[in-house]
């Protein structure tokens, strides 16, 4: 799916919750599928706003949006040398360090922002991303709400609040916290996908489908999507209609396995055995290992 955001590196799967019994044959394919990223606000440094700006400021930027985050720490550690209460060359520091994997490092950059200026929403969801980034998924849930109670504004902060939400099973918090992201950004296929499956483990069925519709139109060849809302459909006995997906599915991805895989289960499911063996001989031959 799409790049992280600017201003956390982590990417966790949601294993997909079957709210029938497939067997075991179909559920070796249907786990492990994932959610979209959590996002990450550290890629576009910012600038200060002083009306007297130091060239070191654009030498930053211009190294980091090179992707040369090295070279970048040193810009802002010399520019931090000069001038020691930079709230903003702080948080450009941290961007740096959390581009180069350094995280516990780019915590203490953030929270030097958050001394100098603790207005600053951005540096506490600069902090939530390192915080996560580093397994300390509750102090990082902490930070996006402080960062949210700052900015509620903040599709970002709310779809990562949702996604750890998630992680720790805060499952209603999580939704609503989806929902509101939904609200300020309704145009990421992401923030629905996420939604979708939290729907569908709740048995909430007819939001998850419209849910997973949306992506769709948002992301046509987002295949896990295709699966997710495939089984939504089987779990509501609408066959006929997750044949179809899986077909449409094809034509948008014809050299996927595990779609032929999940066509087969449903034919099979239909009592069409030759077309389900057929689909499921064209898996096997594109890769399908189970």
């Amino acid at each position: 799916m799409r790049s992280l955001l600017t201003v956390g590196l982590v990417t966790i799967g949601l294993g997909l919750f079957m709210l029938v019994s497939l067997p075991t044959w179909v559920q070796a394919q249907t786990n492990g599928f994932s959610s979209g990223s959590s996002r990450n606000h550290s890629n576009r440094p910012s600038s200060p706003n002083s009306p007297v700006r130091n060239p070191l400021v654009s030498e930053g930027i211009a190294a980091h949006s090179a992707g040369n985050y090295q070279a970048a720490v040193v810009i802002w550690q010399q520019l931090l040398a000069l001038e020691p209460d930079n709230d903003i060359a702080y948080n450009n520091l941290g961007n740096a360090l959390l581009e180069l994997e350094q995280p516990s490092e780019a915590e203490r950059a953030y929270r030097s922002a958050i001394a100098l200026d603790p207005t600053d929403a951005t540096s506490y969801y600069n902090l939530g991303n390192a915080l996560a980034s580093q397994g300390n998924v509750e102090d990082a849930i902490s930070a996006y709400q402080d960062a949210l109670r700052l900015d509620p504004n903040d599709a970002s902060a709310h779809y990562n609040l949702g996604y750890w939400l998630a992680e720790r099973n805060q499952t209603a918090a999580a939704i609503a916290a989806y929902r509101e992201a939904m609200r300020l950004d309704p145009y990421d296929a992401d923030t629905y996908y996420n939604l979708g499956i939290l729907l569908s483990e709740q048995a909430q069925l007819g939001e998850a489908e419209v849910v997973f519709r949306k992506v769709l139109l948002l992301a046509p060849d987002h295949v896990d999507n295709y699966y997710y809302l495939g089984t939504v459909l089987i779990n509501q006995n609408r066959m006929k209609e997750a044949e179809t997906l899986f077909r449409e599915a094809i034509q948008h991805l014809p050299y996927n396995a595990s779609l032929y895989y999940h066509l087969a289960v449903v034919l099979d499911r239909q009592g069409h055995l030759e077309a389900s063996a057929q689909a499921y001989q064209q898996a096997v031959r594109l890769g399908l290992s189970i």
